[in-house]
């Protein structure tokens, strides 16, 4: 599976199981956010907290920019979640070990 077909499974996931979902493809803008992930997921929790997941999708062999990383390393600064996701079950299992 290609990139572009692993970001559909994990919106498709996501959308069924009752998150909002918004894609922040970054092609050709250049005044961006760099590093900024490709999906941001947000959903009210059990507990009536609202989560924010920042998802950032790659392919079989992708591997993360410099700014992708430095996105990361500084959301997680302040306490965001931020996932690199290669695959759907990724995101599931990521999803069921946060609640």
């Amino acid at each position: 599976m290609n990139e572009a077909q692993i970001q559909k499974q994990i919106v498709d996931y996501l959308r069924h199981t009752g998150w909002f979902v918004a894609i922040t493809s970054q092609k050709g803008i250049s005044f961006a956010t760099p590093g900024l992930p490709d999906l941001i997921a947000v959903k009210d929790s059990i507990r009536k907290r609202r989560r924010t997941v920042w998802i950032e999708v790659k392919g079989p062999r992708g591997r993360q920019r410099p700014e992708q990383i430095k996105f990361q390393d500084e959301l997680e600064r302040h306490g965001g979640d931020y996932l690199l996701a290669n695959n759907l079950d990724v995101v599931i299992d990521y999803l069921k070990g946060r609640g």
